[in-house]
């Protein structure tokens, strides 16, 4: 038997008629809403939800829980092609969430919009983001549209919500993210007064702890092929860190709340002089919209809230060293003295940073190195000088050699004085090639080099070719093989260490502009062949002379030929380098007098004229 209220007459509907909306509210509902509700009063029950979405204190409106709403929906995404297109109705529709009760136009519009875009849903990064602004103008809408229209909003992205599962993180980790995620979390903090959506809390938690922990290598980088969601996932953590604060929840397991850590950090050591991302302009990871915008873009407001809600006091440092727009930093005080390395290396991903230091003009070299073609960028004194692929083609007897096997690390090293990176591929034949990174902090200057080895010997062609970044270009010189990548000034020198000085000497090779990029060609013949390119990084020795050559290497008093060890002396200015490598199990071997068991030596030669190892392979 169903009691009504005091003073009011039976409702119209029987008990069997009880609104099925009335399953839904939990008990920190308000009880107007939930008795209505039960009593099938659905005017009654609309009218005292509307009041009480208007009038609550918490939880508190998106806007004043999430830093620049709704513009921080579109943080980092709008380097996706489809996320740009979208991205005004994106904002049209955050637009909504105003105090107050909206107008007429506002109810129109938001009427209009959803009757266009609902049957629109797919499981894109656009969609769902659209699906993340909708949601959150859904308090607000309450009372600008009829309860019919409110609940069709509602259940369809509840029903989005709960089909989450069916996505896949491993292949679509930010749709993934955003909709099992951050879609569910959002409808939790929105509406705990639903029960079906207060129940979102803990799969949207285990989500996002999955999501972090599966795809950070342990140290917050992201495999390889996800390389360029760097920031947009950034972006979807920030934002459902910022609103499980506000609920007073744990957003994710402590596993994932490091790797959100670290993943911050490394946002920062991917992040140019301009405040764009690595690689953000070269095509990595599919489709790009023009340079200059989300990802591209300096994602100042991503991360202050970031620093804010995650970073520690290093990391804060850090982000005045690097990061564009940073203020209270007086020039005189840019120092990293005391911070975390600036470089970082993983296996596991695929991917590596050769950094001199954080201050943002330092030279950076970041590699991807998870594909058969590896990717490479150069920044130094604040500009990006080389960015795209590292093409790498073998010839062998005039035939074509191809990757075998995927590139393996060979070694790593970091320290005060250089990064040093060492890759290696079986190409067709069992031929072998090493891939020689070489950073040398202090003394401003680059090594890339290819080994190119096998048993049997050959005649051996080999061509690298390297992009220039947009607005670079080649300057080769008149008389010799060096050459500087300029722009509206000199970036950079370049040496081929492996052909001869001058142009008029009998040279094995050739180093020129082809197609936008740099290419090194070089060949010999035997059963080894090293390609080595010189890139002097220092704008202070831009304008001095310079000169290399090879020098000769023996062994037991004879003179080894080319494809056993080379070595190299290279001179800018007054400074002075050794560089030396062995193509064959190696011996005891002298060069410029010294004595030498090693497979790679990079050296600096001090002012008494002594050798300083800046990196010794054995």
């Amino acid at each position: 038997m169903k009691i009504h209220p005091p003073g009011k007459p039976p409702h119209r509907q029987p008990a069997a008629q009880e609104s099925p909306w009335a399953e839904l509210w939990h008990r920190s509902a308000p009880a107007a809403v939930r008795r209505s509700y039960q009593l099938g009063d659905h005017g009654q029950g609309w009218e005292a939800w509307v009041r009480h979405l208007q009038g609550r204190r918490w939880p508190r409106p998106s806007a004043a829980v999430l830093p620049a709403f709704p513009g921080c929906l579109l943080w980092a995404a709008l380097a996706d092609v489809e996320v740009a297109r979208a991205s005004r109705r994106i904002q049209q529709i955050g637009a909504l969430v105003n105090p107050g009760r909206p107008n007429d136009r506002g109810r129109s519009t938001a009427a209009r919009l959803w009757r266009r875009r609902c049957a629109h849903w797919t499981l894109q990064p656009a969609s769902a983001l659209e699906a993340l602004a909708w949601c959150h103008s859904l308090p607000q809408l309450a009372g600008a549209v009829s309860e019919s229209l409110w609940r069709q909003m509602l259940d369809q992205w509840l029903g989005v919500a709960a089909d989450a599962d069916q996505l896949d993180v491993d292949t679509q980790p930010w749709v993934h993210q955003l909709v099992a995620g951050e879609l569910r979390l959002t409808l939790a903090y929105l509406f705990p007064e639903i029960t079906t959506c207060r129940t979102l809390a803990r799969p949207a938690r285990r989500s996002l702890s999955d999501g972090l922990v599966r795809l950070c290598d342990g140290e917050g980088v992201l495999a390889g092929r996800f390389f360029h969601l760097t920031r947009p996932l950034l972006a979807c953590w920030t934002r459902c860190l910022a609103l499980a604060n506000e609920m007073g929840r744990a957003c994710w397991s402590r596993d994932a709340q490091i790797q959100y850590k670290w993943l911050l950090r490394n946002a920062i050591r991917l992040t140019r002089a301009d405040g764009t991302q690595a690689f953000c302009c070269d095509g990595v990871g599919g489709r790009s919209a023009r340079p200059g915008r989300g990802q591209g873009a300096a994602c100042e407001d991503l991360f202050d809230a970031a620093l804010q809600l995650g970073g520690t006091s290093a990391d804060r440092r850090i982000a005045r060293l690097t990061l564009p727009g940073r203020r209270g930093m007086r020039r005189a005080s840019l120092s990293d003295s005391g911070l975390p390395n600036s470089a970082i290396h993983s296996e596991w991903a695929g991917m590596s940073v050769l950094r001199a230091g954080w201050v943002a003009t330092d030279p950076r070299l970041a590699v991807l190195w998870h594909e058969a073609v590896i990717r490479v960028e150069l920044e130094s004194a604040g500009r990006v000088i080389l960015s795209g692929p590292w093409h790498l083609h073998v010839n062998r007897n005039g035939s074509r050699l191809e990757p075998e096997t995927p590139w393996e690390e060979v070694c790593w090293v970091s320290d005060d004085d250089v990064d040093y990176l060492e890759l290696e591929a079986t190409f067709t034949g069992g031929v072998r090639v090493q891939r020689h990174l070489v950073l040398a902090r202090k003394d401003r200057f680059l090594l890339l080099a290819e080994a190119v080895m096998d048993r049997r010997p050959g005649r051996w062609e080999c061509r690298q070719c390297l992009g220039l970044a947009p607005g670079i270009r080649f300057a080769p010189s008149a008389d010799s093989w060096e050459g500087s990548l300029v722009g509206q000034r000199r970036w950079a020198l370049t040496m081929p260490l492996g052909l001869r000085e001058w142009r008029d000497a009998a040279s094995a090779g050739a180093l020129r502009q082809n197609d936008g990029a740099l290419e090194l060609r070089q060949w010999a013949v035997g059963r080894a062949l090293f390609v080595p390119l010189f890139v002097d990084l220092d704008t202070r020795r831009m304008h001095s002379p310079l000169t290399w050559r090879q020098l000769t290497v023996a062994q037991n008093r004879r003179i080894v030929p080319a494809d056993v060890a080379v070595g190299y002396r290279v001179m800018v200015g007054k400074e002075q380098w050794l560089i030396y490598r062995a193509l064959d199990r190696g011996g005891n071997r002298t060069v410029l007098g010294h004595n030498l068991i090693t497979q790679l030596l990079v050296a600096r030669f001090n002012r008494d004229g002594q050798v300083d190892p800046l990196v010794e392979i054995e």
